[in-house]
This record gives structure tokens, C-alpha cells and sequence, in this order.
């Protein structure tokens, strides 16, 4: 009898594994991934110079700007995964795992309350499926869907893409513009918030990162033109620069939180700490910070240019003498900021244009130390008088080259001596800056 059951049993299995199989066979052999077209999300567009330099951008109704996953922070996707499918890189396309604590919580409590959807699932949903109705056969057809999805592609794919895809609110699609629109930064900036904790049990700071960048370049274009004719030689030269320096800080991007503020439960009052210990520790693990704030990146482009040139005749005059001629010229141009963003100081004589409004707010409720009417808002912000140049510095030097080269024969030829005053010319005025004289042997 009971080897009867056993094998009862047993055929019992194989009907109900052969069904599934059956079942899911016909499922998801009813679909065609490559029958459907991707439903247009749209992504903002580029114009460019054509030396490569952004002139702007024409956004589209849906901002969205794809990036690799290389160009992400690697924190983005282990959020997002941990988020949203944390068993991502171990199953399939389908988490029966997932549905079925689902399918369990959701019995519980009497309403969905967790889904069990992956991030593929979610992937196909958002590329072919759309804002279709909720039914039970949108859901085969993404579950479907999934399964052909991860036949094709390979899981860092699917994340990728899932990434750029994904809707983060206020228009934004795709980890590059979400990041732009809540954290004024690149998607490749990201990183974890600041954690702090401000009582006496000490905790370690966690992800305090506020670096500055500052690189610099600088471009340099030289020629030169030498010319003999008879005993002269004549020289020309140019010499053309840019300096740029590029400044931009991070902050906290993503926001600090403090923990420690309250003072939920406290010690004895004779105690020398009345705070009772562990309690910033308990707020963190709460998930209730005492105070929060976030950066905005602030970035800016400096850059300078320098010329000169110069004129020059080697005259030799006799055998053993030769006179040096000549004058250069050297242009400093002034520093300018690339966005115009440099303040250079107040305007107190200029109208403001928010003090009709901030006189009317003051005086429905003055204060007895300025009466009403005596409240101005006077002024405005100054900026650099020209285009965007932050400090006016431009200065122009004029030089004159003289110089001599002389061997005397009572030498033999084995010694030359040279003499060069040498002038300068600063804002119109000649100053002598001083002489030279070099005896070299050879």
C-alpha cells in the first residue's frame, strides 16, 4: 500500500511539473519582442561647434539624456538594485521567489502592499508596454516579454538601459537628467550622502566627500622668421597664448544629515551627560534625521590670453664686432569668467528691482528702529565691465633690444664682451631698468 502511494505520488508530481512546463511554455511562447516597436520616450538634443564646444541645448518634452553604465557613480546602480530588485544579479528574468512573498504579503495584509516585479519586468513596461491598463493579461505579456528581453541582452545591459529609462519625476527620464534636476550634477557624480552624528557616543562620520577640482591647461602657439642678407641678419618671432583654469565644487550633492539633535531620552539630570548614549544611533537606524541640507555645485571657467612678438637685426659692423638691434612687445590680456557669473561688487545708487515688494512686506510689519518710510532697498549687484572680463589688468610692455658682441684682437679672439641696456616701457613711461655686460670665454 504503501508503495501504491509513493507511486501515486510520484506520477502526481510529474502531471503537475509537466503542466507547469506545458503552461509556461505556451505563455511565453506567445509573444514576439522583436514584432513590437519601443514606445518613444524622446531625449533632449545637442548643438555643437564645430571645434566640439556646447552652444545649447533643445530639450524635449521628456528630458532624458542616455548615458553608459561606465559614466554612471558605481553607487547608482547597487541603489537602484538594492531598491528596487535586490535578487537581481541571481535570477532570471522572473523573481518566483518575489512574486510569491508578494503574492503572500498581499493576502496578509487584504491589498497590494509590495509588488513583485524585477528591474526587467519594469524595463519591458517602460520600452514596449507603456501605461497600459493593470490586468492580468498585461502582466503575462510582461512577464513574456522579460523572459525574451533576458534571452538577448546580458543583465549589465538590462540595468543600463532599465537607468536610462526609468522615470524619476518633473520630467526627468534616466539617471543623467534625474540627477541634473534634483542634485545639479552629472549622474557620474553621485555619491552617497553625508551622515553625521553630533553627540557624545561619537559615531563615525559616514560619506563626507566635498572635493574640489581645479584643473588647468594652457595652449601655446610659437613661430619664428630669420633672414640673412649681406652682414645683417634679421629676426622675427611670435609668441601666442591661453591660460585657462576650470574650478568646480561638489559639496554634498546628495545631501547631509545630521542625527543627535533631539533629546528623545535623557539621563538623570545630575548625570554629566543628560543625553541618554546611543540615542543619535537610534534616529539613524530610524531613518529620522534631526536636520538635512544639500549643495549646489558651483563651477566656473577662467581663462587669460598673452601675445608678444619681437623684431630684431644682428648687424655685424666689423669682423669682431656685432651690434644687436630690435624691440619686442608683450600684450597681458585681462582674466575673464566664461559664464559671467563673477560679482565685482554693489551698486548703492541703482534701483533694485525687488524693493517695491521687500518696502511693502516691511512696512506692514515695521520695527520701532526704522520707522515706515525710512526702510530702503537700494542697489544691485555689479558685474565686470566688459564681456565677462573679471579683473581689468590688460598691460602692454614695449622693449627695445640693443646689445653689442665684441672680441677684441688683443684677445685673439678667445674672449667676447657684450654691453645691453635694456628699457622698458610701462603705461607710456620709459624707465631704465637697467644694463648688462657678459664676458664669456671660448
Amino acid at each position: 500500500l504503501l508503495g501504491a502511494f509513493l507511486a501515486a505520488g510520484v506520477v502526481a508530481a510529474a502531471v503537475l511539473a509537466g503542466a507547469a512546463i506545458t503552461g509556461r511554455a505556451v505563455i511565453f511562447g506567445a509573444c514576439d519582442l522583436h514584432s513590437l516597436r519601443p514606445v518613444t520616450l524622446g531625449e533632449n538634443s545637442f548643438l555643437f561647434a564645430s571645434d566640439g564646444s556646447l552652444l545649447g541645448v533643445v530639450p524635449s518634452i521628456n528630458n532624458r539624456q542616455p548615458l553608459r553604465l561606465d559614466k554612471m557613480s558605481p553607487w547608482l546602480p547597487k541603489a537602484t538594485v538594492a531598491i528596487e530588485d535586490s535578487r537581481f544579479w541571481e535570477h532570471g528574468a522572473l523573481d518566483y521567489q518575489g512574486i510569491a512573498r508578494a503574492l503572500y504579503e498581499n493576502a496578509t495584509a487584504g491589498r497590494i502592499v509590495q509588488g513583485g516585479s524585477t528591474i526587467t519586468q519594469q524595463l519591458v513596461r517602460n520600452l514596449y508596454i507603456g501605461k497600459a491598463e493593470r490586468t492580468f493579461s498585461r502582466k503575462l505579456k510582461e512577464a513574456c516579454l522579460a523572459e525574451k528581453l533576458a534571452g538577448m541582452w546580458t543583465k549589465k545591459q538590462i540595468l543600463a538601459a532599465y537607468l536610462n529609462e526609468v522615470f524619476y519625476g518633473r520630467h526627468a527620464y534616466g539617471a543623467q537628467a534625474g540627477a541634473q534636476t534634483f542634485y545639479s550634477t552629472n549622474a557620474q557624480r553621485l555619491t552617497l550622502p553625508y551622515v553625521y552624528f553630533d553627540t557624545s557616543t561619537a559615531f563615525q562620520s559616514l560619506g563626507y566627500n566635498q572635493a574640489g577640482k581645479r584643473p588647468s591647461q594652457s595652449l601655446q602657439a610659437y613661430a619664428s622668421w630669420t633672414k640673412l642678407k649681406g652682414n645683417h641678419t634679421f629676426r622675427a618671432g611670435a609668441d601666442i597664448r591661453q591660460y585657462r583654469l576650470d574650478t568646480i565644487t561638489y559639496g554634498v550633492a546628495t545631501g547631509s544629515f545630521n542625527f543627535g539633535g533631539n533629546r528623545w531620552v535623557n539621563q538623570n539630570a545630575s548625570a554629566s551627560q543628560t543625553e541618554a548614549m546611543g540615542q543619535d544611533m537610534a534616529q539613524f537606524l530610524y531613518g529620522l534625521p534631526t536636520q538635512g541640507t544639500y549643495d549646489i555645485n558651483t563651477y566656473g571657467s577662467w581663462y587669460a590670453y598673452f601675445a608678444s612678438g619681437y623684431l630684431q637685426d644682428d648687424w655685424r659692423v666689423k669682423r669682431n664686432l656685432t651690434v644687436n638691434l630690435g624691440a619686442r612687445f608683450d600684450y597681458d590680456g585681462p582674466f575673464h569668467e566664461k559664464y559671467g557669473r563673477t560679482e565685482s561688487g554693489w551698486a548703492y545708487d541703482t534701483p533694485n528691482p525687488i524693493a517695491d515688494a521687500a518696502i511693502a512686506k516691511y512696512n506692514a510689519n515695521p520695527i520701532s528702529q526704522i520707522p515706515t518710510g525710512s526702510f530702503k532697498v537700494p542697489g544691485g549687484l555689479l558685474y565686470p565691465h566688459g564681456e565677462g572680463a573679471a579683473y581689468q589688468n590688460t598691460s602692454h610692455l614695449v622693449s627695445p633690444r640693443i646689445g653689442i658682441a665684441w672680441s677684441p684682437d688683443a684677445l685673439h679672439g678667445k674672449t667676447c664682451i657684450g654691453r645691453t641696456p635694456v628699457k622698458n616701457k610701462v603705461a607710456s613711461e620709459w624707465s631704465n631698468f637697467g644694463t648688462a655686460s657678459t664676458i664669456v670665454e671660448y
